[in-house]
Protein backbone atom coordinates (compact mmCIF):
# COMPACT_ATOMS: atom_id res chain seq x y z
CA UNK A 1 0.00 0.00 0.00
CA UNK A 2 3.02 2.25 -0.79
CA UNK A 3 0.19 4.74 -2.11
CA UNK A 4 -0.44 5.55 1.29
CA UNK A 5 2.74 5.94 3.03
CA UNK A 6 3.81 9.16 3.69
CA UNK A 7 0.29 10.58 3.19
CA UNK A 8 -0.40 13.36 6.30
CA UNK A 9 -3.92 13.03 8.24
CA UNK A 10 -5.37 15.76 10.06
CA UNK A 11 -6.81 14.05 13.08
CA UNK A 12 -9.37 16.19 14.53
CA UNK A 13 -9.63 14.06 17.87
CA UNK A 14 -8.83 10.82 19.08
CA UNK A 15 -12.49 10.08 19.10
CA UNK A 16 -12.71 11.13 15.62
CA UNK A 17 -9.37 9.32 14.38
CA UNK A 18 -10.78 6.34 12.67
CA UNK A 19 -13.17 8.33 10.20
CA UNK A 20 -9.78 10.82 9.69
CA UNK A 21 -8.26 8.00 8.52
CA UNK A 22 -10.79 6.63 6.58
CA UNK A 23 -11.70 9.69 5.18
CA UNK A 24 -8.02 10.43 3.62
CA UNK A 25 -7.72 7.12 2.26
CA UNK A 26 -10.55 6.80 0.92
CA UNK A 27 -9.65 10.03 -1.01
CA UNK A 28 -6.58 7.69 -2.40
CA UNK A 29 -7.69 4.24 -2.78
CA UNK A 30 -11.36 2.46 -3.37
CA UNK A 31 -12.41 0.81 -0.28
CA UNK A 32 -15.99 0.15 1.23
CA UNK A 33 -15.13 -1.08 5.37
CA UNK A 34 -17.84 -1.92 7.68
CA UNK A 35 -16.11 -1.69 11.27
CA UNK A 36 -12.52 -0.06 12.63
CA UNK A 37 -10.67 -0.47 15.74
CA UNK A 38 -9.51 -0.05 17.99
CA UNK A 39 -12.32 1.34 20.38
CA UNK A 40 -11.84 4.74 22.35
CA UNK A 41 -9.61 4.16 25.04
CA UNK A 42 -7.28 1.63 23.54
CA UNK A 43 -6.71 4.64 20.85
CA UNK A 44 -6.45 7.44 22.97
CA UNK A 45 -3.65 5.31 25.27
CA UNK A 46 -1.52 4.99 22.07
CA UNK A 47 -1.87 8.60 20.79
CA UNK A 48 -0.95 9.58 24.28
CA UNK A 49 1.48 7.10 25.44
CA UNK A 50 3.64 6.65 21.84
CA UNK A 51 2.20 9.14 19.40
CA UNK A 52 0.66 6.45 16.63
CA UNK A 53 -1.99 5.39 15.69
CA UNK A 54 -2.62 1.73 14.83
CA UNK A 55 -6.03 1.29 12.86
CA UNK A 56 -7.40 -1.48 10.97
CA UNK A 57 -10.51 -1.20 9.22
CA UNK A 58 -12.25 -4.81 8.10
CA UNK A 59 -13.35 -4.53 4.48
CA UNK A 60 -16.23 -5.15 2.59
CA UNK A 61 -14.87 -4.78 -0.97
CA UNK A 62 -12.62 -3.18 -3.11
CA UNK A 63 -11.99 -3.18 -6.59
CA UNK A 64 -8.19 -3.60 -5.88
CA UNK A 65 -6.58 -6.90 -7.06
CA UNK A 66 -5.69 -8.89 -3.91
CA UNK A 67 -2.93 -11.51 -4.01
CA UNK A 68 -3.93 -14.21 -0.65
CA UNK A 69 -0.59 -16.20 -0.47
CA UNK A 70 -0.42 -15.83 3.31
CA UNK A 71 -1.53 -19.43 4.44
CA UNK A 72 0.24 -21.31 1.68
CA UNK A 73 3.52 -18.98 2.53
CA UNK A 74 3.19 -20.09 6.19
CA UNK A 75 2.61 -23.70 5.36
CA UNK A 76 5.75 -23.78 2.53
CA UNK A 77 7.85 -22.51 5.32
CA UNK A 78 6.37 -25.28 8.33
CA UNK A 79 4.94 -22.46 10.46
CA UNK A 80 1.01 -23.53 10.33
CA UNK A 81 0.25 -26.76 10.78
CA UNK A 82 3.66 -28.32 12.37
CA UNK A 83 2.90 -30.80 15.25
CA UNK A 84 6.53 -31.22 16.78
CA UNK A 85 7.22 -27.98 18.52
CA UNK A 86 10.09 -27.27 21.54
CA UNK A 87 8.90 -25.51 24.64
CA UNK A 88 10.96 -22.63 23.93
CA UNK A 89 8.94 -21.79 20.43
CA UNK A 90 5.55 -21.98 21.60
CA UNK A 91 4.59 -18.07 21.65
CA UNK A 92 6.13 -18.18 18.06
CA UNK A 93 3.74 -21.51 17.73
CA UNK A 94 1.10 -20.41 19.10
CA UNK A 95 1.16 -16.77 17.50
CA UNK A 96 1.29 -18.26 14.33
CA UNK A 97 -1.24 -20.87 14.86
CA UNK A 98 -3.49 -17.41 15.58
CA UNK A 99 -2.69 -16.27 12.53
CA UNK A 100 -2.92 -19.62 10.37
CA UNK A 101 -6.68 -19.53 12.10
CA UNK A 102 -7.31 -16.03 10.69
CA UNK A 103 -6.05 -16.73 7.43
CA UNK A 104 -8.43 -19.14 7.01
CA UNK A 105 -11.47 -17.23 8.06
CA UNK A 106 -11.89 -15.63 4.83
CA UNK A 107 -11.63 -12.07 6.53
CA UNK A 108 -9.61 -8.72 4.54
CA UNK A 109 -8.48 -5.82 6.74
CA UNK A 110 -6.88 -2.49 5.83
CA UNK A 111 -4.19 -1.79 8.13
CA UNK A 112 -2.71 1.80 8.26
CA UNK A 113 -0.45 2.55 11.19
CA UNK A 114 0.59 6.37 11.85
CA UNK A 115 3.05 9.01 13.87
CA UNK A 116 2.22 12.31 15.18
CA UNK A 117 4.04 14.58 12.36
CA UNK A 118 6.26 15.52 15.42
CA UNK A 119 7.60 13.48 18.04
CA UNK A 120 6.10 13.79 21.70
CA UNK A 121 8.17 14.17 24.75
CA UNK A 122 8.58 10.91 26.56
CA UNK A 123 9.22 12.33 29.84
CA UNK A 124 5.57 13.60 29.44
CA UNK A 125 4.19 10.39 28.58
CA UNK A 126 2.33 9.25 31.99
CA UNK A 127 1.14 12.78 32.29
CA UNK A 128 -0.55 12.52 28.88
CA UNK A 129 -2.00 9.07 30.01
CA UNK A 130 -3.70 10.68 33.18
CA UNK A 131 -4.43 14.24 32.17
CA UNK A 132 -5.24 13.94 27.99
CA UNK A 133 -3.04 15.61 25.30
CA UNK A 134 -2.23 19.09 26.56
CA UNK A 135 -4.77 22.17 25.62
CA UNK A 136 -4.06 22.72 21.56
CA UNK A 137 -2.63 19.70 20.58
CA UNK A 138 -5.91 18.50 18.99
CA UNK A 139 -6.25 18.52 16.21
CA UNK A 140 -3.47 17.19 14.74
CA UNK A 141 -1.25 15.81 11.80
CA UNK A 142 -0.39 12.32 11.94
CA UNK A 143 1.46 11.13 8.64
CA UNK A 144 1.35 7.34 7.57
CA UNK A 145 3.97 5.21 8.04
CA UNK A 146 2.73 1.83 6.92
CA UNK A 147 0.00 0.55 5.52
CA UNK A 148 -1.39 -3.12 3.97
CA UNK A 149 -4.31 -5.11 3.14
CA UNK A 150 -4.24 -8.37 4.80
CA UNK A 151 -6.34 -11.58 5.78
CA UNK A 152 -5.12 -11.44 8.86
CA UNK A 153 -5.38 -8.73 12.18
CA UNK A 154 -2.51 -9.45 13.46
CA UNK A 155 -0.09 -9.17 11.39
CA UNK A 156 1.84 -6.77 12.97
CA UNK A 157 2.01 -7.91 16.16
CA UNK A 158 6.02 -8.61 15.86
CA UNK A 159 6.31 -5.32 13.14
CA UNK A 160 4.70 -2.77 15.14
CA UNK A 161 5.05 -3.84 18.60
CA UNK A 162 5.13 -0.95 21.42
CA UNK A 163 2.68 -2.33 24.19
Amino acid sequence: MDALTGLSVRVQSAETALADVLRVVGETIPITVTTGDPGLPYRAGAIAKYGILDVAFKVRSTPLQIRRPGLGILRSLALADGEARSEASDVVGDFLSDLTTESEAGDLYLKVFLTTEDSLPKIDALRRLRQGMPPGFWPHRFVVRDACLTNASSIWLSKHFYM
